[in-house]
């Protein structure tokens, strides 16, 4: 995270890796997110960017690059809520379908509450209504928390979830 007065430029890594006699599954994504405040106070404009691949929904290489408008419900020195909507593209190749190229709606929701150097939960929901399928809608949620247990060494936990609404046939 890079971090100014009124711009915020984030850039975040996951990947998780399973294999067991039966399966083996990868999963990566990228995030790459900027925010820029308005004169407005608490309103601001987003241009965000994810590309994910998931073996599991049989995903070969989904990206999505989008932008919208948002506001801090709350923005203070122990927690920063927002909400977000606009608009953005995604591009998905599937491992044995056809590629699908669509144009979404976004609407998301930001948590984050910390205690500097003890603590950090970081929450995102999204929901991108499908607006060339109609009725198709897709979820992402990314969750961590982090706690500091002695100097610069950490203890984290996460989660995420991926869901789609109507899946291609066979996923």
């Amino acid at each position: 995270t890079y971090r100014r007065e009124r711009t915020t430029v984030q850039l975040n890594f996951n990947s998780a890796l399973s294999d067991s006699p039966n399966a083996s599954t990868t999963r990566n994504q990228v995030d790459l997110n900027g925010k820029r405040l308005l004169r407005w106070d608490n309103w601001f404009y987003e241009g965000a960017g994810t590309y994910l691949q998931n073996s599991a929904q049989g995903i070969d290489a989904q990206v999505f690059l989008g932008g919208g408008f948002g506001r801090y419900l709350k923005n203070t020195n122990t927690a920063r809520i927002s909400l977000i909507g606009g608009i953005g593209v995604q591009n998905t190749q599937y491992e044995e379908k056809p590629s699908e190229h669509d144009v979404l709606a976004m609407i998301a929701c930001e948590v984050n509450v910390f205690r500097f150097k003890k603590t950090d939960l970081t929450l995102t929901a999204v929901a991108l209504p499908n607006l060339s399928n109609s009725g198709r809608v897709r979820y992402n949620v990314n969750a961590q928390y982090k706690i500091q247990l002695i100097s610069d060494f950490w203890w984290n936990i996460s989660f995420y979830g991926n869901w789609d609404s109507r899946p291609p046939a066979g996923l």
